[in-house]
């Protein structure tokens, strides 16, 4: 029985100067995190960090038109532009199912779905082909910007 309270009075000691440091520790942090000299320093260095980081963005750009490979960058505009032309093409689609509609009311609903069908087919290549050839003119012009 002895052992044991000798046992239980350690851990509870032990739990206490562990809370106690605890709280020392954090105080000390919380005095240097406020501490103003390393608040102005860690400014200064991130300012400094990011000044650097820009440079190498900029060294990339220069050495990517030397190497022809794609930049960050490029790939980004790459991926924007093509996401417009999946809404531009949605858009179009839309116009078109609009159109063969309206001009097909009359026909019966047989011929009126096979005209529309091919109308669609022939219409979406022409469109897609002349999309794809003015973004790829526009994605061009503004990598070369």
């Amino acid at each position: 029985m002895g052992k044991k309270n000798k046992t239980d009075d350690f851990y509870e000691a032990l739990k206490v100067m562990g809370a106690q440091k605890e709280k020392e520790l954090n105080r000390k942090i919380k005095d240097l995190l406020n501490d103003k000299r390393i608040i102005k320093l860690a400014g200064m260095e991130s300012h400094i960090f990011a000044k650097i980081v820009q440079h190498l963005q900029e060294s990339m750009e220069t050495l990517s038109a030397f190497g022809n490979f794609p930049t960050k960058r490029d790939i980004a505009n790459v991926a924007k532009m093509q996401v417009q032309l999946e809404n531009k093409i949605d858009h179009i689609e839309e116009l078109l199912s609009e159109a063969t509609t309206d001009s097909h009311a009359g026909q019966s609903s047989d011929s009126m779905w096979q005209s529309a069908k091919r109308d669609k087919q022939s219409d979406k290549r022409n469109i897609i082909k002349k999309l794809l050839k003015d973004s790829l003119i526009q994605g061009t012009k503004s990598l070369h910007e």
